[in-house]
Protein backbone atom coordinates (compact mmCIF):
# COMPACT_ATOMS: atom_id res chain seq x y z
CA UNK A 1 0.00 0.00 0.00
CA UNK A 2 1.08 3.34 -0.41
CA UNK A 3 2.37 5.28 2.20
CA UNK A 4 0.19 8.96 2.60
CA UNK A 5 1.86 12.20 2.19
CA UNK A 6 1.24 15.17 4.25
CA UNK A 7 0.98 18.74 2.90
CA UNK A 8 0.34 22.13 3.76
CA UNK A 9 -1.17 24.33 1.86
CA UNK A 10 -3.00 27.78 2.22
CA UNK A 11 -5.80 27.99 0.71
CA UNK A 12 -8.43 31.40 0.77
CA UNK A 13 -5.84 32.65 3.65
CA UNK A 14 -6.14 30.02 5.44
CA UNK A 15 -3.52 26.88 6.19
CA UNK A 16 -4.55 23.22 5.86
CA UNK A 17 -2.44 19.98 6.50
CA UNK A 18 -3.68 17.27 3.63
CA UNK A 19 -2.60 13.80 3.39
CA UNK A 20 -2.66 11.60 -0.12
CA UNK A 21 -1.20 9.41 -2.38
CA UNK A 22 -0.76 11.87 -4.94
CA UNK A 23 2.67 13.68 -5.65
CA UNK A 24 2.79 16.51 -3.21
CA UNK A 25 3.23 18.87 -6.20
CA UNK A 26 0.15 18.12 -7.33
CA UNK A 27 -2.00 18.41 -4.28
CA UNK A 28 0.18 22.42 -4.07
CA UNK A 29 -1.14 22.22 -7.28
CA UNK A 30 -5.07 21.66 -6.53
CA UNK A 31 -4.67 23.53 -3.94
CA UNK A 32 -3.67 26.56 -5.36
CA UNK A 33 -6.52 26.65 -8.08
CA UNK A 34 -9.04 25.90 -5.43
CA UNK A 35 -7.32 29.02 -3.70
CA UNK A 36 -7.26 31.08 -7.15
CA UNK A 37 -11.24 30.14 -7.62
CA UNK A 38 -12.06 30.88 -4.09
CA UNK A 39 -10.23 34.17 -4.13
CA UNK A 40 -11.63 35.16 -7.53
CA UNK A 41 -15.34 34.87 -5.98
CA UNK A 42 -14.42 36.65 -2.57
CA UNK A 43 -13.20 39.74 -4.92
CA UNK A 44 -16.95 39.18 -6.05
CA UNK A 45 -18.61 38.95 -3.36
CA UNK A 46 -18.98 40.29 0.61
CA UNK A 47 -20.32 36.71 1.88
CA UNK A 48 -18.31 34.56 4.37
CA UNK A 49 -16.04 31.92 3.63
CA UNK A 50 -18.20 29.13 3.84
CA UNK A 51 -20.58 30.05 1.09
CA UNK A 52 -17.53 31.62 -1.07
CA UNK A 53 -16.17 28.28 -0.63
CA UNK A 54 -19.39 26.97 -1.57
CA UNK A 55 -19.76 29.06 -4.84
CA UNK A 56 -16.04 28.40 -5.91
CA UNK A 57 -17.06 24.80 -5.63
CA UNK A 58 -19.81 25.08 -8.25
CA UNK A 59 -17.35 27.27 -10.50
CA UNK A 60 -15.14 24.23 -10.20
CA UNK A 61 -17.42 21.97 -10.87
CA UNK A 62 -19.11 23.93 -13.65
CA UNK A 63 -15.49 23.94 -15.15
CA UNK A 64 -15.05 20.19 -14.59
CA UNK A 65 -18.38 19.54 -16.35
CA UNK A 66 -17.28 21.58 -19.40
CA UNK A 67 -14.22 19.76 -19.44
CA UNK A 68 -16.19 16.23 -19.55
CA UNK A 69 -18.35 17.38 -21.89
CA UNK A 70 -15.42 18.87 -24.39
CA UNK A 71 -13.54 15.57 -23.79
CA UNK A 72 -16.87 13.93 -24.91
CA UNK A 73 -17.13 16.06 -28.25
CA UNK A 74 -13.22 15.45 -28.64
CA UNK A 75 -14.02 11.39 -28.23
CA UNK A 76 -16.93 11.52 -30.60
CA UNK A 77 -14.49 13.47 -32.92
CA UNK A 78 -11.43 10.98 -32.70
CA UNK A 79 -13.97 7.85 -33.33
CA UNK A 80 -15.31 9.98 -36.89
CA UNK A 81 -11.39 10.37 -38.01
CA UNK A 82 -10.93 6.87 -37.06
CA UNK A 83 -13.72 5.83 -38.86
CA UNK A 84 -12.51 7.78 -42.15
CA UNK A 85 -9.13 7.27 -41.31
CA UNK A 86 -10.27 3.03 -41.70
CA UNK A 87 -12.70 3.93 -44.78
CA UNK A 88 -9.80 5.59 -46.47
CA UNK A 89 -6.94 2.97 -45.42
CA UNK A 90 -9.85 0.41 -47.11
CA UNK A 91 -10.33 2.07 -50.33
CA UNK A 92 -6.71 3.09 -50.65
CA UNK A 93 -5.83 -1.12 -50.72
CA UNK A 94 -8.81 -1.76 -53.50
CA UNK A 95 -7.08 1.01 -55.10
CA UNK A 96 -3.44 -0.16 -54.62
CA UNK A 97 -4.94 -4.29 -55.34
CA UNK A 98 -6.73 -2.63 -58.38
CA UNK A 99 -3.57 -1.01 -59.42
CA UNK A 100 -1.67 -3.64 -58.68
CA UNK A 101 -3.93 -5.90 -61.33
CA UNK A 102 -3.87 -3.38 -64.06
CA UNK A 103 -0.46 -3.28 -63.98
CA UNK A 104 0.05 -7.54 -64.31
CA UNK A 105 -2.60 -7.24 -66.81
CA UNK A 106 -0.52 -4.45 -68.79
CA UNK A 107 2.83 -6.53 -68.54
CA UNK A 108 0.66 -9.19 -69.89
CA UNK A 109 0.05 -7.44 -72.79
CA UNK A 110 2.75 -5.84 -73.22
CA UNK A 111 4.46 -9.95 -73.32
CA UNK A 112 2.00 -10.46 -76.11
CA UNK A 113 2.64 -7.78 -78.15
CA UNK A 114 6.27 -9.04 -78.06
CA UNK A 115 5.44 -12.55 -78.90
CA UNK A 116 2.87 -10.89 -81.94
CA UNK A 117 5.96 -9.38 -83.80
CA UNK A 118 8.34 -11.64 -83.14
CA UNK A 119 5.92 -13.77 -85.08
CA UNK A 120 5.13 -11.09 -87.64
CA UNK A 121 9.40 -10.44 -88.09
CA UNK A 122 9.17 -14.82 -88.74
CA UNK A 123 6.87 -14.46 -91.52
CA UNK A 124 8.33 -11.38 -92.68
CA UNK A 125 11.61 -13.28 -93.08
CA UNK A 126 10.03 -16.36 -94.55
CA UNK A 127 8.32 -14.42 -97.02
CA UNK A 128 11.50 -12.37 -97.71
CA UNK A 129 13.01 -16.07 -98.09
CA UNK A 130 10.15 -17.68 -100.73
CA UNK A 131 10.40 -14.17 -102.52
CA UNK A 132 14.50 -14.86 -103.27
CA UNK A 133 13.82 -18.08 -103.75
CA UNK A 134 10.86 -17.39 -106.67
CA UNK A 135 13.53 -15.05 -108.57
CA UNK A 136 16.07 -18.17 -108.42
CA UNK A 137 13.19 -20.38 -110.21
CA UNK A 138 12.70 -17.05 -112.74
CA UNK A 139 16.80 -16.66 -113.31
CA UNK A 140 16.50 -20.56 -113.68
CA UNK A 141 13.83 -20.24 -116.33
CA UNK A 142 15.75 -17.75 -118.19
CA UNK A 143 18.31 -19.93 -118.44
CA UNK A 144 16.50 -22.84 -119.69
CA UNK A 145 15.21 -20.26 -122.57
CA UNK A 146 18.48 -19.95 -123.74
CA UNK A 147 19.41 -23.07 -123.97
CA UNK A 148 16.10 -24.17 -125.73
CA UNK A 149 16.58 -21.78 -128.53
CA UNK A 150 20.04 -23.16 -128.86
CA UNK A 151 18.81 -25.99 -129.09
CA UNK A 152 16.53 -24.40 -131.96
CA UNK A 153 18.86 -23.27 -133.88
CA UNK A 154 21.09 -26.12 -133.83
CA UNK A 155 17.64 -28.14 -134.82
CA UNK A 156 17.28 -25.49 -137.65
CA UNK A 157 21.40 -25.83 -138.91
CA UNK A 158 21.96 -29.42 -138.84
CA UNK A 159 18.40 -31.06 -139.99
CA UNK A 160 20.55 -34.89 -140.03
CA UNK A 161 20.50 -34.25 -136.13
CA UNK A 162 17.20 -33.29 -135.60
CA UNK A 163 15.51 -36.50 -134.78
CA UNK A 164 17.81 -36.62 -131.60
CA UNK A 165 17.94 -32.84 -131.21
CA UNK A 166 14.02 -32.95 -131.29
CA UNK A 167 14.41 -35.58 -128.38
CA UNK A 168 16.02 -33.02 -126.35
CA UNK A 169 13.92 -30.39 -127.69
CA UNK A 170 11.27 -31.74 -125.63
CA UNK A 171 12.78 -32.58 -122.50
CA UNK A 172 14.08 -29.19 -122.07
CA UNK A 173 10.52 -28.05 -123.22
CA UNK A 174 9.32 -30.37 -120.94
CA UNK A 175 11.17 -28.94 -118.33
CA UNK A 176 10.63 -25.48 -119.13
CA UNK A 177 6.88 -25.90 -118.91
CA UNK A 178 7.28 -27.94 -115.22
CA UNK A 179 9.35 -24.86 -114.55
CA UNK A 180 6.97 -22.37 -115.36
CA UNK A 181 4.34 -24.56 -113.90
CA UNK A 182 6.10 -24.10 -110.66
CA UNK A 183 6.62 -20.49 -110.58
CA UNK A 184 2.61 -19.85 -111.20
CA UNK A 185 2.16 -22.53 -108.24
CA UNK A 186 4.79 -20.47 -106.25
CA UNK A 187 3.13 -17.08 -107.18
CA UNK A 188 -0.25 -18.53 -106.03
CA UNK A 189 1.66 -19.33 -103.11
CA UNK A 190 3.09 -16.23 -102.25
CA UNK A 191 -0.21 -13.83 -103.12
CA UNK A 192 -1.66 -16.36 -100.31
CA UNK A 193 1.03 -15.62 -98.05
CA UNK A 194 1.01 -11.57 -98.56
CA UNK A 195 -2.38 -11.85 -97.89
CA UNK A 196 -2.24 -13.75 -94.46
CA UNK A 197 0.95 -11.46 -93.76
CA UNK A 198 -1.34 -8.61 -94.24
CA UNK A 199 -4.39 -10.27 -91.85
CA UNK A 200 -1.37 -10.83 -89.09
CA UNK A 201 0.10 -7.10 -89.70
CA UNK A 202 -3.88 -5.96 -88.98
CA UNK A 203 -3.91 -7.78 -85.69
CA UNK A 204 -0.58 -6.53 -84.91
CA UNK A 205 -1.49 -2.86 -85.48
CA UNK A 206 -5.11 -3.51 -83.95
CA UNK A 207 -2.79 -5.14 -80.41
CA UNK A 208 -0.51 -1.88 -80.26
CA UNK A 209 -4.13 0.53 -80.04
CA UNK A 210 -5.58 -1.74 -77.32
CA UNK A 211 -5.99 -0.68 -73.61
CA UNK A 212 -3.59 -2.44 -71.63
CA UNK A 213 -6.77 -4.64 -70.53
CA UNK A 214 -7.79 -5.11 -73.69
CA UNK A 215 -9.16 -9.49 -74.69
CA UNK A 216 -6.16 -11.32 -75.02
CA UNK A 217 -8.26 -12.57 -77.82
CA UNK A 218 -7.63 -8.66 -79.68
CA UNK A 219 -4.33 -9.42 -79.90
CA UNK A 220 -3.55 -12.95 -80.39
CA UNK A 221 -2.63 -14.89 -83.56
CA UNK A 222 -3.61 -18.57 -83.42
CA UNK A 223 -0.38 -20.79 -83.46
CA UNK A 224 -2.59 -23.32 -85.33
CA UNK A 225 -2.55 -20.70 -87.78
CA UNK A 226 1.00 -19.57 -87.38
CA UNK A 227 2.01 -23.25 -87.99
CA UNK A 228 -0.21 -23.57 -90.95
CA UNK A 229 1.59 -20.96 -92.35
CA UNK A 230 5.06 -21.63 -92.15
CA UNK A 231 4.09 -25.03 -92.87
CA UNK A 232 2.98 -23.84 -96.63
CA UNK A 233 6.19 -21.07 -96.56
CA UNK A 234 8.86 -24.39 -95.91
CA UNK A 235 6.84 -26.66 -98.43
CA UNK A 236 7.43 -23.37 -100.80
CA UNK A 237 11.00 -23.28 -100.02
CA UNK A 238 11.35 -27.03 -100.15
Amino acid sequence: MTEKKSVTVTIYKNEYTLKGEADAQHIIDLAKYVDEKMTEMGHKSSAPADKIAILAAMNIADDLRRLEKKNEENLKVIERLEKNFADISEASDVVIKNAAAQNEESDKVRIQLSQEKEKYQSLEHLKNQAERTNEELKRKIDTLTVEVEKLRASFNGNQNESHDLKHALEDQKKLTDDAEAEVRKMKIQIESLDTQLAEAKESLDKASSTSPLASDNNVTISDERLTRLVTKINAVLD
